[in-house]
């Protein structure tokens, strides 16, 4: 909701927001509810009295700040006998705050015997500069992908901007989903401008694929390392405690946990064995309740499937 005064209402005079309205202050020579007519009646003034009055008064603020703190030279005034007149009434005084725009300031002076002088008016316009670049928010840090194939598309979320001009584009040398190459870093850099023209380059970071050194077999949801994943070769228990330290595999169709674990009972049934290709891996299965009868632990939790031995898992007892 805009103040009453905000429409500028006073033709000639300046206004004051009450509590039903406004009230209009009309300079002499003027009258109406909006200053607007002339006034056929207007107070005695005396000519004998000379006022010193200010000239237009003009300041900047920042796009953003409400108002400003204006000093300036009081107007004053002194009869004809050089005996000083006092201001009778005045809107506004030197160190008041004046808000963003133009604001006309009134004062009257009066002598003794309520002669007035002529107005002293005069404009105070504070003025909005922008300074300030935008500001970005969440802005990505750097980051690294192991991967299996040698160029990847990689992506990330966009950040977000502020200002307060308004934000005019957020432009990025890179965009989300871009190919990325194993060896050949990239850095983004995101370029953002306001609708002052000001920019902000700050947010960039740095996307690098290193390529998994050891080959990995992966299904919809996990990843399966042959022969230890780059180390010397583990025991069944060391393989169980290393696989949680590798991290996400980021693999073309996405990201793959690395497991010995099944995802679910499909992939133990529906070959795993024609995964791994006659090589050796650790896997959570085993037949010590039964031989050649395999349990095989799909969540970690203790559900289980069996499979038979004519599975053709090569199993490292």
């Amino acid at each position: 909701m805009f103040a009453d005064c905000d429409m500028n209402p006073c033709e000639n005079g300046w206004c004051e927001e009450t509590m039903t309205g406004y009230r209009c202050h009309c300079p002499i020579g003027f009258q109406g509810k909006q200053c607007h007519e002339l006034d056929t009646n207007p107070p005695a003034t005396t000519p004998g009295i000379v006022v010193t009055c200010v000239k237009d008064i003009t300041v900047t603020v920042e796009l953003g700040t409400p108002n400003k703190s204006v000093e300036f030279i009081s107007p004053s005034a002194v009869d004809k006998e050089g005996t000083v007149v006092l201001v009778s009434h005045q809107n506004y005084k030197s160190g008041d705050d004046f808000p963003v725009g133009s604001t006309l300031v009134e004062y009257i002076f009066a002598d003794e015997s309520g002669n007035q002088a002529s107005f002293c008016t005069f404009n105070v316009n504070v003025n909005t500069v922008d300074t300030t670049p935008p500001e970005v928010q969440s802005c990505s840090s750097n980051q690294t992908f192991s991967v299996l194939k040698t160029t990847t598309p990689i992506t990330w979320t966009p950040p977000t901007a502020s200002d307060a001009s308004g934000i005019a584009c957020i432009v990025a040398n890179y965009e989300p989903g871009v190919n990325v190459s194993v060896n050949s870093p990239i850095s983004v850099i995101y370029t953002v401008t306001d609708n002052s023209g000001l920019l902000n380059t700050n947010c960039s970071f740095n996307i690098t694929l290193v390529s998994v050194e050891t080959e990995w077999e992966c299904t919809s949801s996990k990843c399966y390392g042959r022969r230890g994943v780059g180390t010397s070769w583990l025991n069944w228990q060391n393989g169980h405690d290393f696989c949680p330290t590798l991290g996400l595999i980021t693999t073309a169709a996405g990201d793959r946990t690395p497991s010995l674990l099944f995802a679910d009972t499909e992939e133990v049934t529906s070959g795993v064995a024609l995964m791994l290709k006659g090589n050796s891996a650790w896997i959570n299965c085993n037949y010590m309740e039964a031989e050649g009868l395999f349990m095989c632990d799909v969540d970690g939790k203790g559900a289980a499937v069996q499979i038979n031995s004519t599975s053709k898992f090569n199993l490292d007892n």
